[in-house]
């Protein structure tokens, strides 16, 4: 769960081991050998150093650090069309991404339609309905770390203007939405 980065003092990677050089530690004396690590992601990374000599017995230690993952969540909206003509359907398709190293819960999307556009249709990583002008994405129990979550929206123009398609996603880790809005043209 985590890749050796360097040492100090010449220590090299051998196996599944950090190995340093022989040396020699007079009595009384000590000396710090340190070795960098980067977590691959969330969990308990445990450290077993082992030192040992010609004249002395072999000492050794154990020491675990928790590594906490975060959640770092991408949203796109993306029209399919622009500008697109009064009486056409336009498609907009919507991607949550985790770019974190932690699951993400309870994510729900809401979506905004300005008066210039009607609901059509919906499908996508779970189900589309549509009330009164806001669109509900029916919530998504987890997404894990580095997978995507995608929904397809279509909507009918209905009047000319510069219209926003507005999305918004909220989960357990965000205190505050993740917004995205793409333009259209209605002509």
């Amino acid at each position: 769960g985590a890749r050796f980065e360097g040492a100090t003092e010449g220590g090299q990677v051998a196996g599944r081991q950090i190995v340093w050089p022989a040396r020699t530690i007079e009595a009384g004396a000590s000396a710090n050998l340190c070795a960098r690590f980067k977590a691959d992601g969330a969990g308990v990374l445990t450290f077993e150093p082992v030192v040992n000599g010609g004249c002395a017995l072999t000492a050794s230690s154990r020491c675990s650090t928790r590594m906490k993952g975060i959640t770092a969540f991408l949203l796109e909206v993306v029209d399919a069309e622009d500008p697109i003509e009064v009486g056409k359907e336009e498609k907009y398709e919507i991607r949550v991404l985790n770019q974190g190293t932690s699951e993400g819960t309870n994510l729900r999307l809401t979506c905004k339609l300005e008066d210039g556009q009607e609901f059509v249709s919906g499908s996508g990583s779970s189900a589309v309905t549509s009330e009164g002008g806001q669109i509900r994405i029916a919530p998504i129990a987890s997404l894990a770390p580095k997978e995507t979550l995608t929904w397809i929206v279509i909507v009918k123009a209905k009047q000319a203007g510069d219209i926003r398609f507005s999305v918004e996603l909220m989960s357990d880790q965000l205190n505050a939405p993740v917004r995205e809005d793409e333009a259209t043209q209605q002509y």
